[in-house]
């Protein structure tokens, strides 16, 4: 059976049974469909790079890795082939790069962190939208605010996109005018996934005040696929995450402290795509989106940014940042759906 996980902005979570095809593993060429010929255990923390298909720290065994052209698709994965796969209780596999990543064993194991997800640092996960980048789901940038008019406020970036469910940017309303919040990013992905691809970034908040420049969006959670042709376990105390990261809060600037800076945008969760004939979840297998940031300036204290947006974790959604002070509304938001893996048995 294929088992596929999915994920939007800003946190809904899909499971999916899919049809029996005839390749092996979904998303990789016929002729890369091959597990490694050695054991790979992971008991700390081990950073994964799938841009120079490097390992950062210390795991016991050995990996085989390879860039190849994702099937019945113009783009590039990551692969990584071991025998068995084990992350320990205390072991920590971070996924980071540009690039999706297919793990391909016999058995995989499961009782740490497995985590394709993007970083509090504005860095997507492996495959995911990058801010201000242009890269497909990004949410569209917040309005700004007539200089000339009543209003010196500027509204939020739209949420990234993926699947479905992003929320558009936080509005102004003033007393003269409407400030639409950035629109949601564009659907890139499908509950199936077809195409092994992350989550959209959000967009930029809206910006009056040139210096300092506009706060972009949350990065977008990674792309992440386990295979393995006996089984797959996760432990009670096991988790394969793939959030997306909290957009930046708005700009308050000394330079203009009544011109206030929008929000950016959350960034959407990104894909999980667990594939194996026996599947144990007894753990979390979660790709959240993150939080919008909140509006900045006050006109008053030196400290007027918006505060950022948290990013998804393993429970629940992204965070949205509190604005200084609160103005404007709140963006669209969608409320997250998790379902709970299901093991369905295959007769031989």
């Amino acid at each position: 059976m294929f088992l596929a996980i999915a994920a939007c902005a800003p946190g809904c979570q899909l499971v999916f049974p899919l049809e029996d095809v005839q390749d092996k593993v979904a998303h990789v060429p016929v002729k890369e469909e091959t597990a490694g010929a050695f054991d790979l255990t992971i008991d700390q923390r081990v950073t994964f790079d799938t841009t120079s298909l490097l390992f950062t720290g210390v795991a016991m065994g050995e990996a085989g890795t390879a860039t190849i052209r994702q099937d019945n698709a113009d783009s590039d994965l990551a692969l990584m082939r071991v025998a068995k796969l084990t992350v320990t209780q205390n072991g920590q596999l971070v996924i980071t790069g540009i690039k999706p990543l297919v793990i391909i064993a016999n058995t995989i194991e499961i009782d740490g962190l497995v985590d394709a997800s993007a970083d509090v640092n504005g860095v997507s996960g492996p495959g995911g939208g990058r801010p201000g980048m242009g890269d497909p789901g990004q949410g569209g940038d917040g309005a700004n605010g007539d200089a000339q008019g009543v209003s010196n406020s500027t509204s939020g970036g739209g949420g990234g996109g993926f699947a479905d469910g992003a929320g558009d940017g936080g509005r102004v309303d003033c007393e003269s005018s409407s400030l639409e919040g950035g629109a949601a990013g564009a659907s890139i992905g499908d509950a199936q996934i077809a195409l092994l691809i992350g989550g959209g970034a959000g967009g930029r908040g809206g910006l009056r005040c040139p210096d300092p420049p506009a706060r972009l969006g949350g990065p977008g959670g990674g792309a992440l696929q386990l295979t393995a042709f006996e089984s797959i376990t996760i432990g009670q105390t096991g988790r394969v995450l793939a959030a997306g990261g909290g957009g930046r809060g708005g700009v308050g600037s000394a330079a203009c402290p009544l011109l206030d800076g929008g929000g950016g945008g959350g960034g959407a969760g990104g894909a999980l795509f667990v594939d194996a004939p026996l599947i144990a979840n007894n753990g979390r297998i979660t790709a959240f989106g993150g939080g919008g940031g909140g509006g900045g300036g006050d006109g008053v204290s030196s400290d007027n940014d918006g505060v950022d947006g948290s990013t998804g974790n393993a429970l629940t959604p992204g965070i949205g940042g509190a604005g200084r002070p609160t103005k404007g509304t709140f963006g669209a938001t969608v409320p997250p759906t998790p379902k709970r893996p299901t093991v369905r048995s295959v007769s031989a």
